[in-house]
């Protein structure tokens, strides 16, 4: 079975940012530092079910108010020993304006006591006391509450949907969930498992009784969280359904029957289950925390500019100046050679009858290079006869 565990409301101030370190096997060493006011850092180191352990660590103890003045350790003999209970002290601060924690106290399953952890006057505590512990003992399983130096977002806490039987339990905060399985026990939903991302590590919690075989809601965290978690109560919860960050919903998980319910807040995501439980799961809620911001996208590379022209050389004697003095002209390019022209076409001699006549005592000259081509013209005029050769006179 996994653990089962119960949360103690926090003592103090309301100012500061809360945190919670969730749900751990025990706790083997807490360290405290003060500062001239209050107690101003605490660090714990938990252990975990695989026998390593893990490191929380809340306030400052350097800056911020001053350096932090000698820390206390309170070391515990775990697994034979466990804090059984907290104690301390709280009081108004002028200086913050606030009410803050000024001493710590815990108490051990051997019965030890550590000193006043923290601030205290000849030997007792400042302020108003306060003791937390289980209604019902138990050991210490992780710190929640506000503290004063750091900047974590607020978790968002539904309160159980269902009956009162049970025991009450609270599996606290994580950084996710990776695995749901579901068991149903006749009418009603009787077993649930939460398998809790810490880190790389899975963390189970195991509440109510396994009847029927438990059917399985698989996420794919971190890339995927759930983000609505609705379900139905007849006395005791009788079915589930999940939506996730991607869009996914599960079937619904039992038999939907009776008052329907649903957990849900804007850009959160689901971190925790707390509830109540015997041989079924009793009652239910639920804890939220912001959800991871969204990795922004790259702008677009733009294109790199053209690379500047060349300058031009400087003309001769023109070292030293830009821009240099103007050079010689370049010579311009030589126009390209005319296509030769197409011989002309003859021009048509005249028509017969009809072309001028030819000045007197001219005949007309033939185009240079070319015979007069033959045809018909004035008919040349006749030579004159010869003359008759003198004869005698008188015969």
């Amino acid at each position: 079975m996994g653990t089962m565990s119960e949360r103690v409301g926090t003592m103090g101030g309301n100012m500061g940012s809360p945190f919670d370190d969730g749900v751990f096997d025990g706790v083997r060493r807490i360290i405290v530092g003060r500062d001239w006011d209050c107690v101003s850092y605490i660090k714990i180191e938990y252990e975990n079910n695989d026998g390593n352990f893990e490191t929380r660590e809340h306030g400052t103890n350097r800056g911020g108010l001053q350096e932090v003045i000698d820390p206390f350790f309170f070391t515990v003999d775990y697994p034979t020993e466990y804090i059984t209970s907290v104690g301390g002290s709280f009081s108004h601060v002028f200086r913050y304006g606030t009410a803050l924690i000024q001493s710590l106290i815990f108490r051990t399953s051997r019965g030890r006591t550590s000193p006043i952890l923290g601030h205290s006057f000849l030997g007792f505590q400042l302020g108003t006391r306060f003791t937390l512990e289980g209604k019902n003992g138990g050991k210490l399983l992780g710190f929640h509450g506000p503290y004063f130096f750091a900047a974590n977002p607020p978790l968002r806490q539904f309160n159980p949907q269902g009956g009162n039987g049970g025991s009450a339990w609270d599996d606290g905060a994580f950084d996710g969930v990776r695995r749901i399985l579901v068991g149903r026990g006749g009418r009603f939903v009787s077993f649930l498992r939460f398998e809790y991302a810490r880190g790389q590590r899975t963390v189970p919690h195991d509440h109510g009784r396994r009847q029927e075989v438990p059917q399985e809601f698989v996420v794919d965290h971190p890339n995927e969280h759930i983000t609505v978690v609705e379900g139905t109560i007849d006395g005791f919860l009788t079915s589930l359904r999940f939506q996730t960050s991607i869009g996914r919903t599960s079937p619904a998980f039992g038999n939907v029957v009776g008052r329907r319910f649903v957990f849900e807040e804007n850009n959160f995501k689901l971190v925790g289950f707390s509830g109540r439980s015997g041989d079924v799961i009793d009652a239910l809620g639920a804890n939220f925390d912001p959800l991871p911001a969204p990795t922004p996208v790259p702008a677009p590379v733009p294109a790199p500019a053209p690379a500047p022209a060349p300058r031009p050389s400087p003309a001769p004697g023109s070292a030293g100046r830009w821009p240099p003095a103007p050079g010689p002209a370049p010579a311009p390019a030589p126009a390209p050679a005319p296509a030769p022209a197409p011989a002309p076409a003859p021009a048509p001699g005249p028509a017969p009858g009809l072309g001028p006549a030819p000045a007197p005592g001219r005949a007309p000259s033939p185009a240079p290079g070319r015979a007069p081509a033959p045809g018909p013209g004035p008919a040349p005029a006749p030579a004159p006869a010869p003359a008759p050769a003198p004869g005698p006179a008188g015969r």
